[in-house]
C-alpha cells in the first residue's frame, strides 16, 4: 500500500479486497492516519455486501491522476470521511474537487470534531453530514449511513448470502402467494419472524385481501428478479417491523427502497419498538382497517386460507452465487 506525506502511518492489515469491476460501487476518500477508525466501517460495509473502493491496492509506482482516472470516474458515489488531519490532506482535497467537478454524490462522514476549511464547506453546504462521533456505537451509525439513497446501487447481490444466516424453523405457511393480474400487497419481513408474522398474513388473506410473500420463492430460484418483479407489480408494500428486520439489507435496502422508488404505498406494521423513522406505523390491530382505507385493492370477502401442500415447510435463506 502506498502512504504519502503527512498521511504516512504504520501500515495496517487490510480488511477486505478492494472491488474490481464494472457494478456500481463506493469510492472511499480517508486520511490514512485515520485507519483505525475507517477501516472497521468500510469492512462492515463490504460484510453487508455494498461494494467498495479504498486505496489497499495502489501500487507505489502509479501517479495520483491514474488512479483517479480509473477509480473514482466510474464510482457512483464517494464516501468521504473527514477529521482535523482530513481536511488538510492534499489528496483527499483533491478527491473531493473532482468528486463534485464530476457530480458524483458525496456522502460526507466526520469522523472527528472538525472545523471545516471553506473551500470545502462551500462543496459539503447542500449536503447532510454524518458525525460519527456522536453515535453511541457502530451499528447505530451504519443503520443512518445505509439509508442514503447514493449507497443503494452499490448493494451486490452477495449481500443475502453475507449477512447472517437465519435460524431456520419449521413453520406452516399460512397461504399461497397470489400470482394474479390485480393490485395486491407485497409481504416485507424477516424469516425469523415467520412466527409472528404469518398469523397476519392469514388473518389478511382470510378478510379477502389478496397478498404475495416468499413462499413461493424455491431454493433454486434467483431471488432478486423474483422480487424485482413484484414489487414492480404490487400496490402496497407492507412491512413487518422488527429489530431484527431492520438488520436484513435484502428487506430495508432491497425491498423497501425498491417499493420507494415504484411510489408504492407503504405499510410499517409495528411488531416491536424498534429505531423506526420512516412511514407512518400501524399497528396489527389497526392494519385492516389501514388497508380499506387506502383503496387501492378489491376485496374478495371472507375466505378460508389454506397452506400450500407442495411447498417445502421451512423457512430458508435464498443462497446466490458469490459475484466475480
Amino acid at each position: 500500500m502506498r502512504l504519502w506525506g503527512d498521511d504516512a502511518v504504520a501500515e495496517m492489515q487490510i480488511p477486505f479486497k478492494a472491488y474490481a469491476g464494472e457494478e456500481p460501487y463506493i469510492f472511499v476518500s480517508y486520511a490514512h492516519v485515520n485507519k483505525a477508525l475507517v477501516f472497521p466501517l468500510i469492512k462492515q460495509l463490504h460484510e453487508k455486501g455494498y461494494r467498495i473502493w479504498y486505496d489497499e491496492g495502489i501500487d507505489p509506482s502509479t501517479e495520483w491522476r491514474k488512479i483517479i482516472a480509473e477509480h473514482l470516474v466510474p464510482a457512483s458515489a464517494v464516501l468521504i470521511f473527514l477529521s482535523p488531519e482530513a481536511v488538510k490532506s492534499k489528496y483527499v482535497n483533491r478527491e473531493l474537487s473532482r468528486s463534485d467537478e464530476l457530480d458524483i454524490p458525496l456522502i460526507p462522514v466526520l469522523l472527528k470534531e472538525t472545523e471545516i476549511p471553506e473551500e470545502i464547506h462551500l462543496i459539503l453546504t447542500l449536503l447532510q453530514r454524518l458525525h460519527y462521533f456522536k453515535y453511541p456505537n457502530d451499528e447505530k451509525f451504519l443503520e443512518e449511513l445505509e439509508r442514503s439513497p447514493h449507497l443503494k446501487g452499490c448493494l451486490g447481490l452477495g449481500a443475502v448470502v453475507r449477512r447472517r444466516l437465519s435460524t431456520p424453523q419449521v413453520c406452516e405457511k399460512p397461504c399461497e402467494a397470489y400470482e394474479g393480474d390485480e393490485p395486491y400487497i407485497f409481504i416485507g419481513y424477516s424469516h425469523d419472524d415467520a412466527q409472528r408474522v404469518y398469523p397476519i398474513v392469514k388473518d389478511l388473506y382470510e378478510a379477502g385481501w389478496d397478498l404475495w410473500y416468499d413462499e413461493g420463492i424455491r431454493i433454486t430460484s434467483r431471488y432478486l428478479p423474483v422480487i424485482a418483479d413484484h414489487l414492480s407489480r404490487c400496490a402496497v408494500y407492507m412491512l413487518m417491523l422488527t429489530n431484527r428486520c431492520l438488520e436484513q439489507p435484502d428487506v430495508m435496502n432491497v425491498k423497501l427502497e425498491g417499493a420507494r422508488l415504484s411510489c408504492v404505498a407503504i405499510i410499517p406494521v409495528m411488531l416491536e419498538d424498534t429505531p423506526w423513522a420512516g412511514e407512518t406505523v400501524v399497528t396489527p390491530e389497526e392494519l385492516l382497517e389501514r388497508v380499506k382505507a387506502l383503496g387501492l385493492l378489491t376485496n374478495r370477502g371472507p375466505r378460508l386460507a389454506i397452506p400450500p401442500d407442495i411447498k417445502q415447510n421451512m423457512i430458508y435463506d435464498i443462497t446466490l452465487p458469490r459475484e466475480g
